[in-house]
């Protein structure tokens, strides 16, 4: 299941308090949205949905929540963390596959994300690096440490984020193993929690 947290705050969320705060599942049974906030509401509606895990999603799961963005349209979506599987460079045994498959993947990444940009025009996006996503990154660090940091070998490149205005919130750039990252959302800390 694709778990979401809606929060809502009067007046903006570099401060103040959370004035409202509701979790959601997703699931292909049941499906339930609030009414829509008005034009005129004081209030900011941030989105945060995690554990896509692409390429192992479910595709309904995925409908029902673009159908969520889409009734809701909230003013910051936050992709908390393991939007991307990255199966194929991740450490355990693996069944060996083409390799054509991590390519596909990165593929229906990024048409997912121009997907949420093209629904949310002008919302805040934010994605923040999980274990999943650092698995790219102990991927060259393990295996092709020529290659670490080099432009066009990162996420935000590899999908082309600064294209699609959407901000990456990675674990520091020092670090060699995942360790807890977070953003802030008013008083809250947002971020795929290692423990």
């Amino acid at each position: 299941s694709l778990s979401l947290m809606a929060i809502t705050q009067h007046g903006g969320f570099q401060s103040g308090e959370i004035s409202h705060l509701a979790f959601l599942t997703f699931n292909c049974h049941a499906f339930a949205v609030s009414r829509p906030r008005s034009r005129h509401s004081h209030y900011l509606l941030a989105v945060i949905a995690n554990d896509f895990q692409i390429p192992f999603h479910d595709e309904r799961a995925l409908w029902l929540f673009k159908l969520f963005l889409r009734h809701e349209r909230p003013d910051w979506l936050i992709l908390n963390g393991d939007f991307q599987d990255f199966w194929e460079i991740s450490n355990y045994d693996l069944t060996p596959r083409s390799g054509k498959e991590f390519r596909r993947e990165i593929e229906t990444g990024k048409a997912i994300l121009r997907s949420f940009r093209q629904t949310l025009p002008r919302a805040r996006i934010t994605w923040i690096e999980g274990n999943h996503e650092f698995r790219l990154r102990k991927y060259l660090i393990q295996n092709a440490k020529e290659l670490y940091g080099l432009p066009g070998v990162s996420v935000p490149n590899i999908f082309n984020l600064r294209v699609l205005k959407i901000d990456y919130a990675p674990c520091h750039e020092l670090a060699t193993r995942f360790t807890d990252n977070f953003i802030r959302v008013g008083g809250l800390y947002v971020g795929p929690w290692d423990k």
